[in-house]
């Protein structure tokens, strides 16, 4: 490139581009990872609900917690 008609000027140009893509891809992964980390706390907590939900005799596998749709889960602190 330097061999080029101003190739110093492009290779310097394209030095610049390249830092700047690799400072920046990283980012376009960040939202994909947050989510992910978003639904492992999700699961964490309705496993944690699932365990009490289990020893209230409510549900016979903490597992069981996946096939319920949000209003069918008990509402309320009666069944702790």
């Amino acid at each position: 490139m330097r061999a080029l008609p101003d190739g110093a000027q492009k290779a310097a140009e394209t030095k610049s581009m390249i830092d700047r893509l690799r400072t920046f891809i990283g980012y376009r992964e960040h939202p994909k990872f947050v989510m992910i980390c978003r639904y492992f706390h999700y699961k964490r907590a309705m496993l944690a609900e699932a365990d009490r939900l289990v020893e209230a005799g409510v549900l016979r596998d903490r597992e069981d917690i996946f096939y319920l749709r949000f209003d069918e889960l008990p509402q309320g602190r009666a069944h702790r």
